[in-house]
């Protein structure tokens, strides 16, 4: 199963549908009880992965399907942290760096390789986030454009 923070990668659609332990067949079925509606396989996929955005009507019912308001299909969870990167987390980047490298002119390698692992992760975590924010607001507006069609 995803982190929550790869669960937010596109929208929190999966994450909701992953939450309430439905598959994608799952919320396809119960769609089509509520509205009559049929989706094809690919569908909430598609939604999932911000390659298509469901209509506002859609929003709705597939928001009653996860039991969660239309918001939460795209708010960031509590645990996301889509601030942008600070002048400070950039200078802490490059001072771990030089202190890597000092360490390796030091001939203290395996100490170097754990700070630049650490480092690492670090750095990856806020790649992720910056990402996330980015294909999130992506996809808001894919469905700010869907809406504004209606």
């Amino acid at each position: 199963m995803y982190s929550n923070k790869l669960a937010n990668s596109k929208n929190n659609i999966a994450f909701y549908r992953k939450k309430k332990r439905l598959t994608q067949e799952d919320v396809r079925e119960e769609f089509f009880k509520r509205t009559g509606k049929k989706f094809t396989q690919g569908t909430i996929s598609s939604w999932e992965n911000g390659k298509t955005a469901p209509d506002i009507n859609i929003l709705h019912v597939l928001a009653s399907i996860l039991e969660v308001n239309v918001n939460n299909l795209y708010e960031s969870n509590e645990e996301e942290t889509d601030q942008p990167i600070t002048s400070s987390e950039l200078n802490r980047y490059e001072e771990s760096l030089r202190q890597v490298q000092a360490m390796v002119k030091q001939n203290r390698k395996d100490e170097a390789l754990d700070q630049l692992e650490e480092l690492s992760r670090s750095m990856l975590a806020k790649l992720i986030s910056l990402s996330t924010s980015y294909e999130k607001l992506t996809v808001q507006v894919k469905a700010v454009k869907e809406i504004m069609r209606i």
